[in-house]
C-alpha cells in the first residue's frame, strides 16, 4: 500500500512540474491567471441557454446558485480536514498567483466548475464546450502553481457528485412545487436563511457566547455527562469542530442545521393538524421570525437540539394520532429514542411525558396504558439517559444538587411576586405582546383534537415554570419548548379567521429580530446592547497571547480566571487553545472546572513554581489580596475593550511569578 501511495505521489509531482514548468510560455502566463480569476463568468451564457431550454424556469437560477455555494462550502470543509499544504510550500515551482494561506486539496475552482457543469448538462444541447471550459479552469490552477494535479482530480470528482446531486434536488423540488407549493417556498426561504446565517457566523463581528465556549471546552473533554447539563451538546460540537475546525462555524454549524429542520417539523405537524398548506407555511416561518427562536439559528446552546427533539416528539405523537398508529411498537420505540436524546440535551425534556399523558386523557385513548408501547417508550428513553445517571453516581449526584439549588428547594415554600411578574413580562417580551395575546386567545377558542394537542404540550410546562416563578427567579428561556404548541394553536386559529393579524404580528417580530442581528454593527449604548456579551473576545485572546509571550518562559506559564465562561472564552480565542484554569476567589457555586480539578492534569495546584496570568472581569481588593497570597510576586494592569467606540468590558490582568498553593474560598453552593 505504501509503495502504491509513493508511486501516486511521484506521478502527481511529475505532472505538476510538466504543467507548471515544461508547458510554461508567454501565452499560458497571460491567459491562465485570467481564466483562474474570471473563468466562472463564462458559465453565464450556458446558464442563460439552460434557462431558455427549461422555459424560463427560475428554479434553474436558484439551484445553480445553491450548487455553486454548496460545492465551494464542501470543498473548503474538506480542505480543513485533509490539510494538505499548497505545492509552492514544499516544492520549487513557478507561482503566478498570490500565496494564500488556505490548504490545497481539493481545488475549489475544479470542484465549483465541474459542479455547475454537471448541473447544467441536462438543460443544454451542446455540452462539449461546457466541459472544455470547466477543464480549462481546473487545469489553470496547476499551471499557475497553486494546486497539485491530484487536487484538481479530487475537485472534479467532488464537483461531479455535487452537480448530479443538485440536479436530482431540482427535479424533486419541481415535483414538490406541483404537489405542495407552500412547502417548496418555505424550503427555499430556509435554505437562503441558512446560507445567511453561515455567512453571518463567519464574517460578522460576533464571537462565541460564554456558554458556547464552555460547551466547546466540554467537547475537548468528552464524558458521559457534565456538572450542569447532559452530554449531547458536547458531542454535537465535537462533530462540528472535527468538520470545520476549532472555529465559530465549527461550534455553531449545527445550530443552523437544527433551526432549518425545526421549521420543517413545524410545517409537517401543522399540516397533519389542519390539512391547510397556507397555515402550515406560517407555522414553519414563525420559528424564523420570532426573536425567541430565530437566534437559536446562530447560537449553539442546549436549546437548539432540545427544541428540535421536542418538535420531533410532537411530530411522532401527532402522526400516531392522525393515522391511529398507537398500537405500532416501532412508533413508541422511535418516540422513546427521541425523548431520550432530548433528555441528553436538556433535562426539561422529561416534561414531555406528563404532557403526553394529559393528551392521552383529553383524547380518551385510555387503551394506550394497557398496551406495552407506552412503557417501552419510557424504558427506551431511560436506557439512553442511563450514562448521565452513571456519571452522577460517580460524582456524588452533583447535577441533582445543582438542579435542587436552582429550584430553591432548600428555601421551602416562599412567595416572590417580583420574580413572578418579571417572568410573565419576559415571556411577553420574547414573543412580542401581540403574538402572546393571539396565542392565549387561540387556546381559549380552539376545540377538538387541535385544542387537545396544542394545550397538552403547552400547559404542563408553562404552568410549572409560572408556579416556579412565584417561588423564585425563572430564566426567560426555560419554558421555550412550550411555545411551539402555542404557535401551532395561534396559526391554526387565526389563519382561518384573521390572517392579517398574523401578517402584522410577523412583520413586527421580524423587524425586532432583524434589529438583533444588526446590533453588532450599530452604536447602541452599552446599557441597551445585548450583543456586547458576544463581542470583543478575539481581542482579549490576542491580548492574553501577548502577555503570555512576554513572560520569561511561556511554556511554563499557565492561565487562570475566576469565572468559568471567561476561562472557556480565553481558551478558545488564544492561539494555542490552552486549558485555562478556573479558581474560586469569590465563594461562587460549583462548576465543571471543579469536577475536572479531580484530574491531576487540570488541578492548578499541581503547577507550583510556574508563572501564571490571572484574568478577571470583577477585580476587587480582596481578589488582589488572594493573588498576593498565591504567588511570590505579581504585576497588575487593566484594559478596556471597545466595539465601535462602545465600551464592551473592562478586564484586569495579573502577571504572577512563582505560583504557590492557590488560596481559594469554599464553594458557596451547587
Amino acid at each position: 500500500m505504501l509503495e502504491i501511495l509513493d508511486l501516486i505521489n511521484k506521478i502527481d509531482l511529475k505532472l505538476l512540474y510538466f504543467f507548471n514548468i515544461t508547458l510554461k510560455n508567454p501565452i499560458t502566463d497571460f491567459l491562465m491567471p485570467l481564466l483562474s480569476r474570471y473563468g466562472y463568468l463564462f458559465f453565464i451564457p450556458f446558464l442563460l441557454l439552460a434557462f431558455n431550454e427549461k422555459r424560463k424556469d427560475l428554479n434553474i437560477f436558484i439551484f445553480f446558485v445553491l450548487t455553486f455555494i454548496f460545492s465551494d462550502f464542501i470543498s473548503n470543509t474538506l480542505k480543513n480536514i485533509i490539510m494538505r499544504p499548497r505545492p509552492f510550500v514544499e516544492h520549487a515551482i513557478i507561482n503566478l498567483e498570490g500565496r494564500g494561506l488556505s490548504y490545497s486539496m481539493p481545488s475549489n475552482h475544479a470542484t465549483n466548475a465541474f459542479a455547475v457543469a454537471f448541473f447544467l448538462k441536462n438543460y443544454i444541447k451542446k455540452i462539449f464546450p461546457l466541459f472544455i471550459l470547466a477543464s480549462l479552469i481546473a487545469i489553470s490552477r496547476v499551471i499557475i502553481g497553486v494546486h497539485y494535479p491530484s487536487d484538481v482530480l479530487m475537485g472534479i470528482l467532488l464537483g461531479a457528485i455535487v452537480g448530479i446531486t443538485f440536479n436530482k434536488f431540482l427535479l424533486s423540488f419541481n415535483n414538490l412545487v406541483i404537489k405542495d407549493k407552500n412547502k417548496a417556498i418555505l424550503i427555499i426561504i430556509l435554505v437562503f436563511l441558512s446560507i445567511f446565517r453561515i455567512l453571518y457566523i463567519k464574517y460578522s463581528p460576533i464571537d462565541l457566547s460564554g456558554d458556547e465556549a464552555h460547551y466547546w471546552e466540554w467537547s475537548r473533554n468528552l464524558d458521559m455527562s457534565y456538572y450542569s447539563k447532559g452530554p449531547l451538546i458536547s458531542y454535537i460540537i465535537f462533530i462540528g469542530t472535527k468538520i470545520f475546525g476549532d472555529t465559530e462555524l465549527g461550534v455553531k454549524f449545527f445550530a443552523v442545521f437544527f433551526s432549518f429542520f425545526s421549521s420543517l417539523l413545524m410545517y409537517e405537524i401543522t399540516d397533519m393538524l389542519t390539512k391547510n398548506k397556507k397555515t402550515s407555511f406560517f407555522s414553519g416561518l414563525t420559528l424564523q421570525v420570532l426573536p425567541l427562536f430565530s437566534y437559536l439559528g446562530i447560537l449553539m446552546t442546549i436549546d437548539s437540539p432540545f427544541l428540535y427533539f421536542w418538535l420531533l416528539g410532537l411530530y411522532l405523537v401527532c402522526k400516531m394520532t392522525v393515522f391511529d398508529e398507537f398500537n405500532f411498537l416501532k412508533n413508541w420505540l422511535y418516540l422513546g429514542v427521541v425523548v431520550g436524546l432530548g433528555m441528553l440535551s436538556k433535562y426539561t425534556m422529561v416534561f414531555f411525558y406528563p404532557s403526553l399523558v394529559l393528551f392521552i386523557f383529553l383524547e380518551k385513548k385510555f387503551y394506550v396504558f394497557k398496551k406495552p408501547g407506552f412503557y417501552i417508550c419510557i424504558l427506551t428513553s431511560l436506557l439512553i439517559f442511563l450514562p448521565v445517571l452513571i456519571w452522577n453516581d460517580t460524582y456524588g449526584w452533583v447535577t441533582l444538587k445543582h438542579t435542587a439549588y436552582h429550584a430553591r428547594i432548600d428555601k421551602g415554600l416562599t412567595l416572590s411576586w417580583y420574580d413572578f411578574f418579571e417572568f410573565i413580562i419576559s415571556q411577553i417580551g420574547l414573543l412580542t405582546p401581540f403574538i402572546f395575546l393571539l396565542m392565549i386567545y387561540s387556546f381559549i377558542k380552539l376545540t377538538g383534537f387541535q385544542r387537545n394537542f396544542t394545550i397538552s404540550f403547552f400547559i404542563v410546562l408553562f404552568s410549572f415554570f409560572t408556579l416556579k416563578s412565584i417561588q423564585g427567579k425563572v430564566e426567560a428561556n426555560w419554558p421555550l419548548v412550550a411555545y411551539p404548541s402555542g404557535i401551532l394553536s395561534m396559526n391554526v386559529f387565526w389563519n382561518e379567521r384573521k390572517p392579517n393579524f398574523l401578517i402584522i404580528s410577523f412583520l413586527v417580530a421580524g423587524i425586532i429580530t432583524l434589529f438583533g442581528y444588526l446590533t453588532p454593527y450599530l452604536n447602541v449604548p452599552e446599557k441597551y446592547n445585548p450583543s456586547l456579551r458576544i463581542l470583543g473576545w478575539q481581542e482579549l485572546g490576542k491580548k492574553v497571547d501577548l502577555l503570555k509571550n512576554s513572560m520569561e518562559n511561556p511554556k511554563k506559564t499557565i492561565i487562570f480566571t475566576d469565572d468559568y465562561q471567561l476561562s472557556s472564552l480565553i481558551s478558545f480565542y488564544s492561539k494555542d487553545k490552552p486549558f485555562v484554569f478556573c479558581v474560586n476567589f469569590t465563594g461562587r457555586r460549583m462548576n465543571q472546572y471543579d469536577i475536572w480539578a479531580y484530574n491531576e492534569k487540570f488541578n492548578i495546584n499541581n503547577y507550583r513554581n510556574y508563572n501564571a496570568i490571572f484574568i478577571t472581569k470583577n477585580d476587587t481588593p480582596f481578589i488582589e489580596f488572594l493573588i498576593r497570597l498565591s504567588c511570590n510576586s505579581y504585576e497588575k494592569n487593566k484594559e478596556v475593550f471597545y466595539n465601535r467606540k462602545i465600551k464592551v468590558r473592562e478586564i484586569s490582568f495579573y502577571r504572577c511569578f512563582g505560583l504557590k498553593r492557590i488560596v481559594e474560598l469554599p464553594i458557596r453552593s451547587y
